[in-house]
Order: C-alpha cells, then structure tokens, then sequence
C-alpha cells in the first residue's frame, strides 16, 4: 500500500504520529473530520512510516503550511525528524 503524499495529508500523518510517539498532549490533528480513515491508512502501513517522514524533510514548507491543522512546513519538518528519532 502507498499513501500519496499531498500536503495536508503529510502534515496529518506527522501530527498523528507526534501525538503518538513524542507528546501525548499534541491534539492538531484531531481537528480532521476524516481522520478516522487517515488513521487507519497510517495504521495499516507502519512499514513506510520512516520512508515518508524522511520524504517530508525534503518537501515543499509553503505547501507543507497549507492545512487546517494551524502547523507550518518548518515546524511540521522538525516534528517529523522528531518523530523518525523516536522510532
């Protein structure tokens, strides 16, 4: 299974994550009406997790700040690089 990465559907799949393995108290991307059907995608393919956060470091910040999560590109990066750490 390969999940596109849009803009809005990284910075989903990197505040999910975040809440789950950095910050428990990270609530951004609980936000999504959709997310239940995000989660389970993210849920099914763990074995691609650290092959996208590492392609997140190299996309687009002005397209990666283009969500409702009220999350910049930069700060959706760094949390990515800190989410791949924890893994």
């Amino acid at each position: 299974m390969s999940l596109t990465f849009r803009d809005r559907r990284a910075t989903f799949f990197v505040s999910y994550l975040y809440y789950r393995h950095v910050d428990s108290t990270h609530s951004n991307w609980a936000s999504i009406k959709t997310k239940n059907s995000h989660i389970n995608t993210i849920n099914i393919s763990e074995q691609h997790h650290r092959a996208w956060l590492e392609r997140i470091g190299g996309m687009n910040d002005a397209n990666l700040s283009k969500n409702t999560l009220g999350l910049d590109g930069a700060a959706v990066k760094k949390m990515a690089l800190t989410v791949l750490k924890a893994l």
